[in-house]
């Protein structure tokens, strides 16, 4: 990793060349990726006075929210958005980024790759690219909390219709991680059954379950103070009421995957568990955000995770 030497010499070059139109993206991968490794980092620079090129950043629709607020501060900057699945492949789920078996590395660059070149041809003010691929996110990935930004500006609409749904009320967002290509990882579904039983005691506590429908367990029971965010919005509002309610909540539960990520760089508690502890305690931590891991010594199922420990964990954030 370079901590953030890719992300200054680029922000060097910006200033310090004649202004012209640059795009970052499009951004294919997965969301976890997007998070961490990318958009922290662009919204910065989209946001630095010093840089007079015009700014073009170009993400999946369902993903405009991790920008659309930088158009509010700067006049430069376009948010150009794509829909992966109908407009270019009909092999992807979501989120997925490996893919197994179907959605390839390569095949990644090549769906990158006619994006970008639709775009040229469409807007004739971008002339530079700032790859958005795996192999250079890796370089762009910085430690340096002051290369980032994660302070996203939700629309007052979209506030107050979460404001209405809470008001009172405990917030926790829970992620049910559950992947139908990939099982390794997916948490056991009568554990989670048992955890949203746990959850429908409580009173004055509302719970969110956020991430996209195909990669998460919905409980086909109905529960009145459990909430698909989901089902509250349209899609293209979707990333933004997420944060929102991240930002809102007392703590953030789920295994591995893209909104746990979110709350550690929103600074919201989390709640965990898995075999790789590196990576949402330290890796994906910059801003050393509360995290409790529950190390667990099945790394495909987590069988040994169970709901009273981690209802257990969750009880002081129940009476603070």
């Amino acid at each position: 990793m370079f901590n953030g030497d890719v992300v200054d010499a680029i922000k060097f070059a910006l200033i310090n060349r004649s202004p012209t139109g640059v795009l970052f993206g499009p951004f294919v991968g997965e969301l976890g990726f997007e998070f961490s490794r990318w958009c922290g980092w662009v919204r910065q620079l989209s946001m630095d006075k010093d840089i007079k090129h015009k700014i073009f950043i170009s993400t999946r629709r369902s993903r405009i929210g991790l920008y659309k607020d930088l158009t509010l501060v700067n006049p430069n900057v376009k948010i150009i958005p794509f829909d992966l699945e109908t407009d270019y492949t009909q092999e992807t789920r979501p989120n997925c980024y490996y893919l197994d078996n179907a959605l390839t590395n390569t095949k990644i660059t090549s769906i990158a790759d006619k994006i970008t070149n639709k775009l040229f041809k469409e807007y004739s003010d971008i002339k530079v690219k700032i790859d958005a691929s795996d192999k250079h996110c890796q370089f762009y990935y910085t430690y340096n909390p002051l290369n980032l930004d994660y302070n996203f500006v939700i629309s007052p609409e979209i506030r107050n219709q979460l404001k209405n749904i809470t008001t009172g009320k405990r917030v926790i967002v829970i992620s049910p991680r559950h992947r139908l290509d990939i099982t390794n990882r997916n948490w056991q579904i009568e554990k989670w059954d048992q955890l949203y039983e746990y959850f429908s005691s409580l009173q004055n506590v509302i719970i969110f379950l956020a991430g996209t429908r195909g990669s998460s367990y919905i409980p086909t029971k109905k529960y009145n103070n459990i909430k698909i965010l989901d089902d509250i919005t349209p899609p293209e509002n979707s990333m933004e009421i997420t944060i929102e309610v991240i930002r809102s909540a007392c703590v953030t539960i789920g295994q591995q995957s893209a909104i746990p990520i979110l709350s550690n760089l929103l600074k919201t508690p989390l709640i965990t568990w898995g075999h790789t502890p590196n990576r949402l305690m330290k890796e994906d931590n910059i801003f050393r955000n509360k995290v409790e891991y529950i190390m667990s010594h099945d790394s495909k199922y987590y069988s040994d995770v169970t709901p009273d420990i981690i209802i257990n964990k969750l009880k002081k954030y129940l009476t603070k």
